[in-house]
């Protein structure tokens, strides 16, 4: 028999397939499918910061998450470029930024 806990987490994973399904079906509709991955990015980001300026990870991936969207709601008001290719650009740089800060601590 199954217990408690697996059951709890599978009603869990079933809820949450149903309640962001539709957001990834909107996220692709906007063009944003690669949201998530550029959030992980600076999510690195956010990780190196903290570990050069010794403050909680929390916050500081928080607040860098929040600059990497509102620099994307700035960014997409110029209409020569598609949502995708500048959250390309902003995972890209902020990897790389993150990875080199992490290399020259």
């Amino acid at each position: 028999m199954l217990s408690e806990a697996i059951l709890l987490a599978l009603a869990a994973g079933g809820m949450l397939s149903l309640l962001l399904g539709p957001l990834g079906c909107f996220m692709v509709w906007r063009q944003m499918a690669y949201f998530g991955d550029a959030i992980a990015h600076a999510a690195l980001l956010g990780v190196s910061l903290a570990l050069v300026a010794s403050v909680p990870f929390t916050p500081a991936i928080f607040c860098v998450s929040l600059a990497l969207a509102c620099i994307l709601t700035f960014a997409l008001r110029d209409t020569r470029f598609a949502a995708d290719t500048l959250l390309g650009f902003l995972a890209h740089g902020t990897l790389a930024l993150g990875l080199l800060i992490v290399a020259l601590s």
